[in-house]
């Protein structure tokens, strides 16, 4: 007797446990219900498999052949996957490892245990059965995981070895090769293979991109090969040697001082204009003394001769002095002198003098120099020397000698203790009258605002009227003889307050 078997219409409870139990088999190792379990050994027994057939028999056909629903497909039972398997993989993928890292023994250790490290090998085609003989280390698996690293690098440098060009040439032809039988095979189905006259398809010719190396762009410049004419770096031929490089950023100015230094030079240099603008008030009337002109008597006599100009400047004169001299309080004998100051009075003035002066060499020597006098050297061609006097005796007589004096006034102190200005007339008349009527500033207070040095105080201090009626006497003897130079004042100091100044 022949028997159809058909699907029945409806599953059985113990079909859907036995289709549920057969679904749970997965490589995840998902372990069905006990139950189910037991109740399938049950029916892998001959009685259940007579039952089983039993129970399609009676179940009756369907009439209708286009109802015949498909076969329900039977999963089939995965390989059989070790529990160390399965742990080594989620642990290879929690922590993202594979063979492309590029890491030591101690590293593959530290971030991998020996099932992981077993479990990429397998995954990569190695053949881990030597490697799981019982007493293999740790130690041993990790070397084998380099080694096999070390021949998948050997592997793809010689792929990458082979001609690229030519890999793509052939895949291209094939490319094309498979594009015409494509169409052949349609025109085969369609039936018009012997109407359609196949065209010719353009060829194709792949484009491949050369891999670039990056290179540094090398800095050249047209005149790099010049050669120099100075390549001791003297300057003496500045034609010759090249321009520095602009093409590039501009180069960091070194720094040749520090913050603070350039900021005391700031200061330094307004002070400088400040002592300037009171010079040129002490040197106005010598320099306009210097710069007039007489007439030349050799042009006036001889005009033809000699192209000479009609005027000349004036000639200098020689210099003039005021000697502070200091009598012993002890000795009974005194200088002879023309007028005479307080020794309190000529303290503020030394100090006001001080406080006025440019420079001040070793020899404790003061300068107070006119702004102007460079000037006037360049418009006058003439070298113009003052006279300087020089003790030559015991008694403090004077000599004259050259010396260039024009544009200064020297304050200094000689051998016996006296104080002694020396400059032209009309400078010494100058700083008489600066001391006489206008204020002491080295008493007030001063302060650099950032751009120029202003008086910080409203408070004023000048010398006392005694000091000035010394000072207007000491001016009259001056302008007596500015004309002729070579002015001569003695001040004898007289003690009121202030050590008197004497060796």
């Amino acid at each position: 007797m022949k028997v159809t078997s058909h699907l029945p219409r409806e599953l059985t409870a113990e079909q859907v446990e036995e289709a549920q139990y057969l679904a749970n088999i997965v490589p995840q190792s998902q372990r069905p219900p006990i139950t189910a379990q037991e109740e399938m050994s049950k029916r892998q027994s001959p009685s259940a498999n007579t039952a089983f057939v039993s129970s399609l028999l009676t179940v009756p056909p369907i009439p209708e052949a286009h109802m015949i629903l498909p076969s329900v497909p039977v999963v089939s039972q995965s390989p059989n996957i070790s529990d160390w398997e399965i742990q080594a993989l989620k642990g290879i993928r929690r922590n993202k490892l594979s063979l492309d890292k590029v890491w030591t023994m101690k590293t593959w250790n530290m971030k991998s245990n020996i099932s992981q490290r077993l479990k990429l090998l397998d995954d990569d085609g190695y053949d881990i059965k030597p490697l799981l003989i019982k007493g293999t280390t740790s130690a041993q698996v990790t070397q084998a995981v380099l080694d096999h690293i070390e021949d998948r690098k050997q592997q793809i440098a010689v792929v990458t070895a082979s001609d690229p060009k030519q890999d793509v040439e052939n895949d291209a032809t094939q490319l094309v090769k498979n594009h015409e039988h494509f169409h052949h095979a349609r025109h085969l189905e369609d039936g018009s293979l012997e109407t359609v006259e196949s065209e010719p398809l353009p060829e194709r010719r792949p484009h491949v991109t050369e891999p670039m190396t990056p290179q540094k762009r090398k800095h050249q410049h047209d005149y790099d090969e010049q050669t120099r004419d100075d390549p001791e770096g003297t300057g003496t031929d500045k034609t010759s040697i090249p321009p520095p490089c602009t093409c590039g950023p501009a180069r960091k100015r070194p720094r040749m001082s520090t913050p603070a230094e350039s900021e005391k030079a700031i200061q330094k240099e307004a002070w400088n204009l400040f002592k300037n603008k009171v010079a040129r008030d002490i040197f106005q009337s010598s320099r306009a003394a210097c710069k007039e002109a007489v007439p030349n008597r050799l042009s006036i006599v001889d005009p033809v001769s000699a192209p000479l100009p009609a005027f000349l400047p004036k000639p200098p004169v020689p210099s003039s002095r005021i000697i502070f001299t200091s009598t012993d309080p002890s000795s009974n004998t005194r200088t002879p002198s023309d007028v005479r100051i307080g020794s309190r009075g000529l303290a503020f003035m030394m100090d006001e003098v001080k406080f006025l002066s440019h420079t001040q060499d070793e020899q404790g020597r003061l300068y107070i120099c006119d702004p102007e006098a460079a000037e006037d050297r360049e418009g006058d061609q003439n070298t113009v020397r003052l006279m300087e006097y020089k003790p030559t005796n015991s008694t403090g007589d004077y000599s004259p000698i050259d010396g260039e004096y024009r544009g200064r006034i020297r304050v200094s102190e000689d051998l016996y203790g006296q104080v002694i200005m020396h400059g032209d007339a009309f400078a010494l008349q100058g700083l008489i009258k600066q001391l006489r009527n206008n204020d002491l500033n080295h008493i007030s207070k001063w302060r650099f605002d950032g751009k120029e040095v202003v008086r910080e105080d409203s408070m004023s201090w000048s010398l006392s009227s005694d000091t000035q009626d010394v000072l207007a006497k000491i001016e009259k003897i001056l302008e007596a003889g500015q004309d002729r130079g070579g002015v001569v004042v003695r001040v004898e100091q007289v003690y009121n307050g202030k050590k008197l100044r004497y060796s």
